[in-house]
């Protein structure tokens, strides 16, 4: 009945080893115990860099710590420390052949960006030329346009002849006589544009 009866022991036993997450004995063969290969979902690195513990990086450090004068005795003297500390003169040179290949693969594949960028530059260069001819002819063409808008005009009249109505002119009285200003001379004084 529950889980701890010892009514049926067996089928327990049973139960628990038919659980369909356990490998069957039909699953237990060899390929179960190799490991699985992913050569083919990853490829290998093209150059597989070495773990040296004494590069061409340290090499390039130590040499530009040393004096440049009497250069044949400096890199005996180099060689010879480095072989007594069972580092391989060979292995840095390999690890400096590496390095040339990487910096000249660096260096073609910027010149190669360098390029493509230049050429998208001049791509836009001559767009913005073609942008600026377009726009130097419409301007042209508006200011034609707008000049032959202003000669087939209709001529309009003085905008003060349209602001003020003409009135019909009316017989003057005989004895009004029309007046006339007579100039009157103020002081000076107050005048500041008299002089």
């Amino acid at each position: 009945m529950g889980l701890f009866s010892r009514s049926q022991p067996e089928d327990n036993e049973n139960d628990l080893l038919d659980s369909p997450g356990l490998p069957t004995s039909q699953d237990l063969n060899n390929d179960f115990f190799e490991p699985e290969t992913t050569a083919a979902a990853s490829p290998a690195p093209k150059v597989a860099k070495r773990n040296l513990s004494y590069g061409i990086e340290d090499a390039i450090g130590l040499m530009r710590k040393l004096p440049k004068d009497n250069a044949e005795v400096v890199v005996s003297v180099v060689k010879q420390t480095l072989e007594s500390t069972n580092i391989s003169i060979d292995d840095i040179i390999a690890d400096a052949t590496d390095k040339e290949e990487r910096l000249l693969n660096k260096n073609t594949q910027l010149e190669k960006e360098i390029k493509e960028l230049q050429a998208q530059i001049a791509a836009r260069n001559k767009h913005i030329s073609q942008l600026l001819a377009d726009h130097k002819e419409t301007v042209s063409v508006r200011e034609q346009l707008q000049l032959a808008n202003k000669l087939t005009a209709p001529k309009k009249p003085p905008l003060e002849a349209q602001k003020t109505p003409v009135k019909p002119a009316s017989p003057m009285p005989a004895a009004a006589k029309p007046e006339t200003a007579t100039p009157t001379t103020e002081p000076s004084g107050n005048n500041p544009l008299a002089h």
